[in-house]
């Protein structure tokens, strides 16, 4: 097996031997969690915008946790729902434990 290229740090993050698979996603890249925080802030705005109503277009949503997030019913639950996926999605890039960080907090 050949050793770690630039571009596989960058696509796999800090620990690319074990991050990347045969059918790489946006749970194994860093590309995934922005989406998702790119997401977050949609909703926000947009509640922000409508006096706290949460968009229910999922045309207006970039992720793949689009449905789940908008059955919460509501932004602060949706908007919530997307950070805690850009969350996972950053500590699996970083291949760090970040929601355990922030807890301790």
């Amino acid at each position: 097996m050949e050793p770690p290229t630039t571009l596989d740090y960058e696509l796999y993050g800090l620990n690319p031997i074990a991050n990347a698979s045969g059918d790489p996603g946006s749970y194994s890249v860093f590309n995934g969690a922005l989406v998702e925080f790119d997401d977050a802030l949609n909703v926000e705005l947009y509640a922000l915008e409508n006096n706290g109503a949460l968009d229910t277009n999922p045309t207006d949503f970039i992720g793949s946790q689009t449905t789940d997030a908008l059955a919460m019913g509501n932004a602060t639950d949706a908007a919530e729902y997307f950070l805690q996926y850009g969350l996972g999605d950053l500590s699996g890039f970083l291949d760090i434990d970040i929601a355990s960080l922030l807890g301790s907090l």
